[in-house]
């Protein structure tokens, strides 16, 4: 029995591109500011940081994509971390 098998469909990733981690810069520091935060460090527990989410998600959503809202909270907390470097 000889059939051909693309391996290649292994490999492949999903269709959702990446997020633009630079361009959540701007709603990231207005959010900072607008809580009285300096930067993330601020933040002393997980339940901070799931309120500061859910602060992102009521008033950026139309800044940051939808998509990160949709993503478990230590992956959050990377991309954050990622963009408060661009501030």
């Amino acid at each position: 029995l000889k059939e051909d098998i693309n391996y290649d469909v292994f490999d492949e990733k999903p269709d959702t591109p990446p997020l633009d981690v630079q361009s959540m810069a701007a709603p990231l520091e207005s959010a900072l500011i607008d809580r009285g935060l300096d930067d993330l460090d601020d933040l002393n527990s997980i339940d901070d940081f799931l309120s500061f989410v859910k602060y992102l998600e009521k008033y950026a959503s139309n800044e940051i994509p939808s998509e990160f809202f949709a993503l478990k909270p230590i992956e959050q907390v990377r991309i954050l971390s990622q963009a408060q470097m661009y501030i």
